[in-house]
């Protein structure tokens, strides 16, 4: 019976069915808990599982602990690979929870009669707000990437933790700053930023010249960037926009026809930018059936790198 399971749980780890993994694995330990191969999948599964509802994340720590004390050695790519997607995996959902508090502010304002500028205002005063209570949600996350790191460093798994942390800076300066100048976010600020210079002094010990990434920011600027994406999204900020920018820069504006389809897009994307963001129906269809499939062919690339 417990070979069945072992196939079940390791068929489900290998595939990324994570809840079903962790369900075997939990199964496994009830019959042996000094399996401690079991404890660590079980304790990345468990990682994979958290959710703004249910932080796992301590439960991997714990897991990982116990596959150590019974003489399994953690210090594994695969190990800290997968850690690094449970961090990323959280990291989206935030920024959905986020996207999502925006959006209703956003229709509360529509049809009011009241001045875009203040419109405006309110969106980024709601965002301050909802940045600053989910600080410490991104914090979490960016400790899970530091703990992969530490597992098994590498410099491109500092590079992408870097990333995000710079990412969620840029995006706490299109609302107001919230990180430094909200109070719901006070020291969590000087936490995420030690965790960054750690990861890069990580790198640096491996690759004496590394340097992390220039997070390029703005949107459907002059400065050429997503008019429609950013249009969808909302804000010149939001997280997918650094994907798709960068997609545009290592990918499209590489080669011939990729620069061509550049320069197209930019002599028509600004007025479609225009009439989309007006209706809420066009953001949504843009979003459903152009922003995400794109930004998830984006992300597939950069995972490869």
């Amino acid at each position: 019976m417990s070979d069945n399971i072992r196939e079940l749980a390791d068929t489900s780890y290998r595939s990324e069915s994570y809840d079903e993994a962790y369900d075997y694995y939990s199964r496994l330990l009830e019959e042996n808990p000094d399996d401690a191969e079991a404890w660590v999948r079980k304790g990345v599964s468990a990682a994979w599982k958290s959710s703004l509802d249910d932080d796992r994340f301590k439960e991997l720590y714990v897991s990982l602990e116990k596959a150590e004390e019974k003489g399994h050695d953690i210090e594994d790519a695969d190990i800290s690979g997968r850690i690094v997607g449970a961090a990323e995996d959280y990291i989206d959902e935030i920024y959905a929870f986020f996207d999502e508090k925006i959006e209703d502010k956003r229709k509360e304002a529509m049809g009011t009669g009241t001045l875009e500028s203040v419109k405006r205002e309110n969106v980024k005063t709601e965002g301050f707000v909802q940045g600053g209570k989910l600080a410490s949600e991104w914090l979490k996350a960016f400790k899970a990437m530091k703990y992969a790191s530490e597992l098994y460093p590498t410099t491109k798994r500092c590079r992408k933790s870097i990333r995000e942390i710079d990412k969620l800076r840029a995006h706490s300066d299109e609302f107001k700053e919230y990180l430094t100048q909200n109070n719901d976010a006070a020291g969590l600020h000087k936490e995420i930023m030690s965790i960054r210079e750690e990861l890069l002094e990580t790198a640096r010990d491996i690759d004496p010249e590394f340097k992390p990434e220039k997070v390029e920011t703005g949107g459907g600027t002059s400065s050429g960037g997503c008019y429609i994406a950013t249009a969808t999204v909302g804000y010149e900020q939001h997280p997918m926009l650094f994907t798709l920018r960068r997609f545009r820069d290592e990918h499209l504006l590489t080669n011939p026809l990729g620069r061509a389809f550049v320069s197209t897009y930019y002599a028509t994307a600004p007025y479609l930018a225009r009439v989309i963001e007006r209706s809420e129906l066009l953001r949504s269809l843009s979003m459903r059936l152009v922003v995400k499939p794109l930004y998830h062919f984006a992300s597939h690339l950069d995972s490869d790198r």
